[in-house]
């Protein structure tokens, strides 16, 4: 059963001091040298040692790594590295990583005969790169509908980063950065929206055969205990099953959270259904409240001129329309001299542009809220945008 609108690990990456491991493979210790495929010769002078394996079996994918990072004592430590994930949970997939299931995945490890640890060794283990999720039964919408919506709602600041795509086979929008974040936590924490069942049928189709595909389409479970046909069986609902994903770096970004997790264990004590702050601090430091939207329609044939100008510039080069803004500020007083005066009105012009794209953004959604209230009441009832 899925678990609706409850918070959950889905991904985390573990590291390990390599020397508390009690078994490794020995490819890991493997020394390779180059041969040259044109004279057949060996570059004796070059070694490398194997530093990744990687382990795919039925849609579940396993990489083991060997990096070296500092210690708490500031130390060069080699560390085992690798990635749990939910599908190592296999039928318990939309459970989520928690107490009740970790073992699961400890056992999962333990039988890839690529490594094996101690329980012990493995709750102590650092954890980085938390990928916390909560999926959503929707009604009135569509996980379409709901991309589009949050990404019309997008701020355009400097800060903010954007994408969306709607493709048969894969449906989402994502704000911020997954990877590189640096200590912007507060600014540029990653954020997801997309369409799980369709990810789950079109992009881990052998996962999903093997593992889901039963309970989701031939059980009643999702049919609320009636003998009704499941939910998600039906095709006018394979978009409606939403997830939105965020991701936590590392110990000192869940600080930001008032959180202490630097372990495994830590993390396992943490009741997610208590911290939606998570969840709700990048959707309102990346969207618009709905009800700040000034419908408005009296602008002047310049300013929509200026408008198709960024959307024409846009489709021509790729790019989104806000990346447009810095060329076409630079268009407009290139050859002027660089003075002060000059240096304030580019400031004030760009600063006009991105009003402009706001505005015309806030317009949009603005008209489609009397035609699809439900909609925008279903997004608000999820907290899927700032309600102010």
């Amino acid at each position: 059963m899925i678990p609706f609108g409850k918070p959950k690990i889905d991904s985390l990456r573990l590291l390990i001091p390599l020397d508390e491991v009690e078994y490794i493979d020995s490819k890991f210790k493997q020394e390779f040298t180059p041969i040259s495929l044109e004279t057949g010769e060996v570059d004796e002078e070059k070694i490398y040692k194997k530093l990744n394996i990687p382990k795919i079996e039925s849609g579940i994918s396993s990489r083991f790594g060997i990096e070296f990072r500092l210690n708490e004592n500031k130390e060069n430590v080699e560390y085992l590295v690798f990635v749990l994930t939910a599908k190592m949970l296999k039928e318990q997939y939309f459970t989520g990583i928690d107490k009740n299931t970790i073992q699961r995945c400890f056992n999962y490890l333990n039988e890839t005969g690529i490594v094996k640890l101690s329980k012990e060794v493995f709750l102590k283990a650092k954890v980085v790169d938390v990928d916390i999720c909560i999926d959503y039964q929707l009604q009135e919408t569509t996980c379409k509908d709901v991309v589009l919506i949050a990404y019309d709602l997008t701020k355009e600041t400097k800060e903010t980063t954007a994408h969306k795509w709607t493709k048969k086979n894969n449906t989402g929008a994502e704000w911020g950065h997954r990877t590189y974040i640096g200590k912007s936590y507060h600014k540029k924490q990653f954020l997801k929206y997309y369409s799980k069942l369709i990810e789950l049928k079109y992009n881990s189709t052998e996962f999903y055969n093997t593992f889901l595909k039963a309970e989701v389409e031939e059980n009643t479970l999702f049919a609320d205990g009636t003998t009704e046909e499941p939910y998600f069986k039906k095709e006018e609902n394979i978009d409606k099953l939403l997830r939105v994903e965020t991701a936590i770096k590392n110990k000192a970004h869940w600080e930001t959270y008032g959180l202490k997790v630097n372990t495994l264990l830590e993390l396992l004590n943490v009741d997610l259904s208590k911290q939606n702050i998570i969840f709700n601090r990048p959707i309102a430091n990346y969207m618009t409240g709905h009800k700040l939207i000034q419908h408005r329609t009296d602008l002047t044939p310049t300013e929509r001129m200026l408008l198709q100008y960024m959307h024409t510039k846009a489709q021509l080069l790729g790019i989104e329309v806000q990346d447009t803004i810095s060329s076409i500020v630079y268009e407009a007083f290139s050859g002027k001299e660089k003075t002060q005066t000059i240096r304030n009105q580019k400031s004030q012009y760009k600063k006009k542009l991105l009003n402009l794209l706001l505005q015309n953004k806030a317009e949009i959604v603005e008209l489609n809220k009397e035609s699809n209230q439900l909609k925008l009441e279903e997004l608000l009832k999820f907290s899927l945008i700032p309600n102010s």
